[in-house]
């Protein structure tokens, strides 16, 4: 009887003793979470970096291979670096995120022992986000010695604190480690174009046997209670079914490209051109016009040579997407009128 006592005593004492070790336990995991995230040291500047206007991004193994980032009035970013191609919006918001009131916890505070973190200026990442002005907002170095992959040891250039933050900026930034080569292609964007379809107001094609087709829009007013879209002459008969153009506009939309080149480039076969596209756009009250011009077929890569204005850029473009360009009126032609028919 006394012994049945003493085991049930026993294991009172050592359930509870559990208890005591599972509650420290949390206790401590929520004591370096916070330290991480509400505490931590906080990186000068952090909160400004959604004003940032260029990003530079290189390896200080490799200073002189640089992505460079820059965004226009519209807020747009381009790759400086790839001719100014487009840069995928995601990318950078998840990029300028990542950084965001950045805080961490300080690991080291002294040069002395940057090279057990690896994190000396000519062995990790640099990212460098600056103004519109050109004043440097935020300048970090990044060790690609990671403790886990969500976990970076970072630095302020010319600071000799170390911190170790709860965020992977080297993902973020398309450096998933020290062999990453740093081309920006995370951030690369090959669609042509990008505009509102409902602000075209014209389309005007012309193939290579100088054959034109134009479509003009005449917008919405108290006689016309709807937009509408009419060859240019004008048809009476035959009037254009708004969603094939609108479908038309949607597949030039849709347009992306295998490579940008130089536009510099001679013999892409501009001057004598397979066939030209002209947009007509109204943007802010403004009229705009941007263009496609499909110069010289690529036979190898059944491509073709393109060019985009205003932007003076030239794609390789795959030749599917480039003859879906040339259609004739029949194409357009409003399906209620086929029934007629």
């Amino acid at each position: 009887m006394k012994l049945k006592k003493l085991l049930i005593i026993t294991g009172v004492v050592l359930f509870l003793l559990i208890l005591v070790v599972i509650k420290n336990s949390c206790q401590r995991s929520q004591s370096v979470k916070k330290s991480l995230t509400e505490s931590g040291v906080a990186l000068a500047n952090s909160s400004r970096n959604v004003f940032a206007s260029k990003i530079t991004i290189y390896k200080g193994s490799d200073e002189k291979n640089k992505v460079i980032l820059s965004r226009n009035s519209y807020g747009d970013w381009s790759l400086e670096s790839k001719l100014g191609l487009r840069a995928r919006k995601d990318a950078v918001a998840n990029l300028l995120n990542s950084l965001n009131n950045l805080k961490g916890e300080e690991r080291a505070g002294s040069k002395s022992v940057f090279s057990d973190f690896q994190i000396q200026d000519n062995e990790s990442a640099h990212l460098i986000l600056a103004g519109a002005d050109g004043s440097v907002l935020t300048h970090l170095v990044i060790s690609f010695k990671m403790p886990n992959w969500s976990q970076n040891f970072i630095r302020e250039f010319n600071s000799d604190k170390v911190l170790l933050v709860n965020r992977n900026i080297l993902n973020s930034i398309g450096l998933f480690d020290k062999e990453a080569k740093n081309d920006g292609s995370l951030f690369f964007d090959y669609r042509i174009f990008s505009f509102d379809v409902n602000s075209v107001n014209k389309i005007e094609l012309t193939n290579s046997r100088n054959r034109s087709l134009v479509l003009a829009k005449t917008e919405k007013t108290d006689k016309n209670p709807a937009s509408f879209w009419n060859f240019a002459p004008a048809e009476k008969k035959s009037i254009p079914d708004l969603l094939k153009v609108n479908e038309y506009l949607q597949n030039i939309l849709a347009f992306y490209a295998q490579d940008i080149l130089d536009p510099g480039l001679k013999g892409c076969g501009f001057q004598k051109p397979y066939a030209v596209l002209k947009l007509g756009l109204l943007k802010g009250g403004k009229p705009e016009e941007i263009s496609i011009t499909a110069g010289k077929f690529i036979k190898e890569k059944h491509s073709y040579y393109v060019k985009v204005a205003p932007q003076n850029q030239v794609f390789i473009v795959p030749d599917t997407l480039v003859n879906s360009l040339n259609r004739d009126k029949s194409y357009f032609f409003a399906k209620v009128n086929k029934a007629k028919k």
